[in-house]
């Protein structure tokens, strides 16, 4: 696992395969209880700044699931297995699947 020592995560981050790999950029401000399958990246494509790169309570990445920002996601999201996810999602409660992303 790889996670910038700048990266602002709240409380409650889980790993369940934390040995398929996991990275996550310093950019990242992650709400409470992020959880990631295993295979995850949550990176960027472009310098950003603090609070360009945010994403919500509650946010579910399956397995080889990527984010890539800078973006926002809003609280209780769920990305499918090999979603990759690379624009704003704001609305709550969504479920995104597909390279890129749409929710479902």
């Amino acid at each position: 696992m790889d996670i910038h020592y700048m990266a602002d995560i709240k409380g409650g981050l889980r790993v369940l395969h934390p040995s398929q790999g996991v990275t996550i950029s310093g950019c990242l401000n992650a709400g409470k209880n992020l959880s990631l399958v295993g295979g995850n990246v949550i990176g960027i494509s472009k310098r950003c700044v603090k609070n360009q790169f945010v994403v919500g309570d509650n946010i579910k990445l399956g397995a080889n699931a990527c984010i890539i920002g800078p973006l926002m996601l809003g609280d209780n999201v769920e990305i499918g297995a090999s979603a990759c996810v690379t624009k704003d999602f704001l609305e709550k409660n969504s479920k995104l699947v597909g390279v890129p992303a749409k929710p479902i």
